[in-house]
């Protein structure tokens, strides 16, 4: 397979961008273009099942309201950080990474909720893409992942990697 063709086509997608086209517009052209090149291989390579469910997970974010978040803006600075970082890992826990902080993005503090939503979604499968791609690519190996063990190590370690993210900011500035 030649790279050529698709590397022209990521500059264009990347040219556009740079000249002020709208995102939506530029990967549909990117689309049009990677389809024209091979369109049979790059279709049946494309995880449809998991851009449903990411598409799904943005939809269901768009209708939660965050008002119930309104009071941690009034908590001290370190505890509000742990707060609005454990809401963006509750969230991200709950739906993913990705809609969990565009939910957020408006009310939250930025690196707190970056905090909780990178290093918070550690406790379901479907919390972040790099939890989906790791257990399918564990799985085509062979490798089982108990999900008890995964929750589990996740609800160890969550609140301790939050807390030490927020505390790092704490001594940072």
């Amino acid at each position: 397979m030649r790279f050529t063709p698709y590397a022209l086509a990521i500059g264009a997608f990347t040219v556009a961008i740079l000249l002020g086209v709208a995102p939506w517009i530029a990967a549909a052209g990117l689309l049009a273009i990677l389809l024209a090149i091979r369109p049979v291989p790059f279709v049946r390579a494309l995880p449809w099942t998991m851009a449903l469910f990411a598409l799904a997970l943005f939809i269901l974010m768009d209708g939660i309201s965050m008002d119930v978040l309104a009071p941690l803006i009034e908590l001290p600075p370190f505890t509000q950080q742990v707060a609005f970082a454990a809401a963006g890992a509750g969230l991200a826990n709950l739906t993913n990474n990705l809609p969990a902080y565009l939910a957020l993005e408006t009310m939250a503090p930025t690196v707190p909720l970056l905090i909780g939503v990178n290093a918070g979604p550690l406790i379901t499968p479907w919390a972040s893409l790099a939890n989906l791609l790791w257990m399918t690519l564990a799985a085509a190996k062979g490798v089982r992942i108990p999900l008890r063990l995964f929750i589990a190590s996740g609800l160890v370690l969550v609140p301790l990697v939050i807390v030490a993210g927020c505390l790092g900011l704490q001594v940072l500035g």
